[in-house]
């Protein structure tokens, strides 16, 4: 073989700085695969092989990388190969890369040497890099089919398997769509472009293919690729509630292979991705949603709801706990009238009371994450509510035994005289099916005969409730409760003061102090002065 040994490869600190850059020192693979296909290879074949030492704790790890590309000449060699900055790829959409520093790469992980076979036009030659980085150039007897490298390093056995799993996971993910069948080991890497959801829609044009699919993830996954080799993927907000992988002649990865440039290029592939999203993906979503909508669906539309046409938005989707679904349209108008959303996961008393009443309620369960996320954007700032721990619904009870009906009335004159805003005292039974109030003595309210909302009603301290100002002027008394049923139980000798016995356990619900106490005390006396209870 003739030779043009100790060549310098043109580097030096600017090729240690430029190495140093690569996020992943393993993307020296990727870059090769990217130069067999900018080749013309249809084929690119990565195999491992490792030989122990016996007399030596390293063996010798080569990785091979063959491909069936056009080749190179010396000319190629010695002003594209070896030669930093310097590359026929600039203002070429058919290639990949630009800067013509993807070959240097092999240098990352410090091999300790590089063979490349490679040959065109009846050129045959071997480029024997060294550990230093010099290299022989030498003339090749034989034929060579494209490009054949062989990458040595010596290793232990345990750093040959780690060399070996970071290779094939480097390899799947930046080699995973190549254009190029990529083998490794003999194993097909490749897989399939587009998005494997069933609503996913494809766009080409201009040199770009798009795959994009709607997504109910808060950030949704998406990828940019260049001839199939990934660029960047990544998951996050490019486009609320849609996912896509876009392969596109205008995509260049950053000098440091850890982004894509944003540049005229890119804007011209995103207007793209665009139009797919308008055309495509949202009509083939809107069609779906008004054939049949499931909770997965129901959390697509949430991304969408601006761009609804109307006839889904006035379509009944949303499962409610009423006779029927409610359309989007009339969400929106609960949301504007009542500042809330009621929801429970299934009917009872009190949810049939609020439907009889003309609200709406949703049938709805935290598990439910897509009509959860639909209705979080519908919602704005309106909270979400439970309508069954905000609303209650006791029976009224109008068949009270006449001692009992009197002795109920007599305490609620007691604690009017003693500052209570209350003028009227019903009985009721708060212990109804999945009742959340029947721990409770006593709800207040301005129409007892409706659905009552308790959550503006927590405890505030005696002058505030019993005692303090209240828009409600009736009081409904849980009769049942342990506190307050014994009453109705007294022995003869203190029924005359039962009035004041109940009143005093009415108003224990809000903590009873000495002052209260003396408040009672003067207001039944009053009362027994004045009625004679």
């Amino acid at each position: 073989m003739a030779s043009d040994p100790n060549i310098a490869i043109e580097a030096g600190d600017t090729l240690d700085n430029l190495v140093q850059q690569f996020s992943d020192q393993f993307a020296f693979l990727r870059e090769l695969v990217q130069n067999s296909i900018d080749a013309g290879s249809t084929r690119v074949d990565i195999d491992f092989e490792y030989t122990p030492n016996k007399d030596n704790e390293k063996g010798v790890f080569v990785l091979h990388i063959n491909d069936t590309g056009e080749g190179m000449t010396r000319e190629v060699i010695d002003t594209k190969l070896t030669r930093l900055f310097s590359s026929s790829k600039e203002d070429d959409f058919t290639k990949i890369g630009k800067f013509g520093i993807g070959f240097v790469s092999i240098f990352a992980l410090k091999p300790k040497a590089v063979f490349v076979d490679t040959g065109k036009d009846g050129e045959y030659w071997r480029i024997y890099f060294k550990e230093d980085r010099t290299f022989d150039r030498l003339v090749l007897p034989r034929p060579v089919e494209g490009t054949q490298i062989k990458w040595i390093k010596e290793l232990t056995a345990r750093e040959n398997e780690n060399y070996r799993e970071e290779s094939f996971k480097t390899l799947k993910k930046w080699c995973k769509h190549a254009e190029a069948e990529v083998y490794v080991d003999g194993e097909l890497i490749n897989e399939q472009f587009d998005l494997p959801h069933k609503l996913a829609v494809s766009h080409e044009a201009q040199g770009t293919y798009i795959s994009a699919a709607p997504s109910g993830d808060e950030r949704p996954f998406y990828g940019f690729y260049n001839r199939g080799l990934t660029l960047f993927e990544a998951n996050d907000l490019v486009i609320p509630g849609v996912s896509f992988k876009i392969r596109s002649r205008y995509l260049e990865h950053t000098l440091t292979r850890d982004n894509i440039i944003k540049d005229k290029n890119y804007d011209k592939a995103m207007a793209l991705l665009k139009e797919c999203v308008e055309k495509k993906l949202r009509p083939a979503l809107f069609a779906a949603a008004q054939a049949h909508t499931d909770d997965e669906t129901l959390g697509y539309l949430a991304y969408h709801v601006a761009k609804l046409p109307p006839e889904l938005e006035n379509q009944q989707i949303i499962p409610t706990l009423g006779s029927r679904k409610a359309s989007i349209r009339e969400l929106k108008a609960e949301v504007k009238r009542h500042k809330e959303v009621l929801y429970e996961e299934q009917t009872n008393a009190v949810v049939q009371r609020l439907v009889d009443d003309g609200r709406l309620v949703i049938r709805w369960n935290p598990d439910s994450k897509g009509l959860g996320t639909l209705l979080d954007k519908l919602r704005g700032n309106a909270q979400m509510t439970r309508a069954n721990e905000v609303y209650a619904s006791p029976t009224l009870l109008t068949a009270l035994p006449e001692s009992q009906e009197k002795m109920i009335q007599a305490a609620m004159r007691i604690l009017h005289r003693a500052g209570s805003p209350y003028r009227k005292v019903v009985a009721g039974n708060f212990n109804y099916p999945n009742s959340t109030v029947d721990g409770r003595i006593y709800l207040a309210c301005d129409k007892p005969d409706e659905v009552i909302r308790i959550d503006k009603f927590a405890p505030k301290g005696i002058f505030e409730r019993l005692f303090g100002w209240n828009k409600n002027t009736t009081v409904i008394l849980n009769v049942a409760d342990p506190l307050i049923e014994p009453h109705f139980r007294l022995k003869p000798e203190f029924r005359k003061e039962g009035p004041y016995l109940l009143a005093s356990a009415i108003v224990s619900e809000d903590g009873i102090d000495e002052k209260t106490c003396t408040k009672l005390l003067e207001a039944y006396l009053q009362e027994e002065d004045e009625v004679g209870v």
